[in-house]
């Protein structure tokens, strides 16, 4: 399969509140080629031609990154699906008159929290089911800010 190793050219950090900010990195995308393995995953080793750094990637076969994206997918559903069942109990729970006030807010606070993991499970899943690729650089200090991008 082909990839492209990312070199790194620049990076720039743009200071925020107290410290958080933005960092961008530019980079180099030089092409490479390496074999993706029959089952399961294996670690190969890609030398960046600009400064001969060795890059550490794992490469998954095509039966574990499709298992992977049904995976996130199934993430996904599962934060749609909670999201509904919380706007559900919202609109009946929280009104019935059964419920004493001390009970409606445990189940409105209870709701909100769960219905913002909901969607970012469902925004995470999404997004990584269509990004996921099956090629992962491995974190080795010898990488020097080197990226692969399948």
């Amino acid at each position: 399969m082909s990839l492209e190793v990312g070199h790194p050219i620049s990076r720039t950090h743009s200071g925020g509140l107290y410290g958080y900010g933005t960092t961008d990195r530019t980079y180099l995308e030089v092409p490479g080629r390496v074999c993706r393995p029959e089952n399961g995953s294996a670690v190969v080793e890609v030398r960046c031609p600009e400064c001969d750094a060795l890059i550490r990637v794992q490469i998954l076969s095509v039966r574990r990154t499709q298992r992977s994206r049904r995976m996130w997918v199934a993430l996904a559903v599962a934060g749609g699906l909670v999201c509904a069942a919380l706007l559900v109990i919202l609109l009946t729970l929280v009104e019935p008159a059964s419920l004493s006030t001390d009970q409606r807010d445990g189940v409105v606070v209870a709701s909100v929290v769960a219905g913002v993991l909901g969607l970012y499970a469902l925004f995470v899943g999404q997004l990584s089911a269509r990004c996921e690729v099956g090629v992962r650089t491995k974190d080795d200090s010898e990488s020097k800010g080197h990226t692969v991008v399948a």
